[in-house]
C-alpha cells in the first residue's frame, strides 16, 4: 500500500490513486461473483460510503483487513483530490458566459468584438495600408 506521507496534497493523492487502482480493480474482480449473486451491493460510487461498505465485506469475510485498508485509503485520497471547496466560489467568474448573451464560453469581451476582430488577438494592431 502507498505511503501515507503528504496525505493532503492533491498531487500525492494522485499518485497514491494511480498506484491503488489495480489493487482497487483485484478487489472488485474478486466480488463481482458476491456481487451478482445479490450477497452484497456493489462498490458505491459516493466515496464516503466506502468505508461502511467495506466494514460490511469484512465482516461476511469476504475480504481481509489489508484489502479494507486499500479501499478505505482509495476512497479518502479520491475525496481529497476531488475536493470542490479548495477554489472560492466567485473563482474565474470573469471568464463565465453571460447568461443572456448566448454566446456559450466566451468573455464577454470576446462577444463584444466583431467576426473579423475574432479571428486576430485582441491586442493585434490592424495594418490599414496592407491588403
Amino acid at each position: 500500500m502507498p505511503s501515507e506521507a503528504d496525505s493532503d496534497d492533491p498531487i500525492a493523492c494522485g499518485e497514491r490513486l494511480l498506484e491503488l487502482g489495480q489493487e482497487v480493480a483485484e478487489i472488485e474482480s474478486k466480488l463481482r461473483e458476491a456481487v451478482h449473486a445479490g450477497r452484497v451491493r456493489p462498490m458505491p460510487q459516493n466515496l464516503p460510503d466506502m468505508a461502511a461498505w467495506a466494514d460490511g465485506l469484512r465482516e461476511l469475510g469476504l475480504i481481509d483487513g489489508r484489502e479494507r485498508e486499500t479501499l478505505v485509503r482509495y476512497a479518502r485520497d479520491g475525496a481529497a483530490f476531488i475536493r470542490v471547496d479548495d477554489f472560492p466560489a466567485d473563482f474565474d467568474r470573469s471568464a463565465a458566459p453571460s447568461p443572456r448573451s448566448g454566446h456559450q464560453g466566451l468573455t464577454r469581451e470576446q462577444c463584444d468584438r466583431s467576426p473579423a476582430d475574432a479571428a486576430r488577438p485582441a491586442d493585434a494592431s490592424v495594418d490599414v495600408d496592407r491588403p
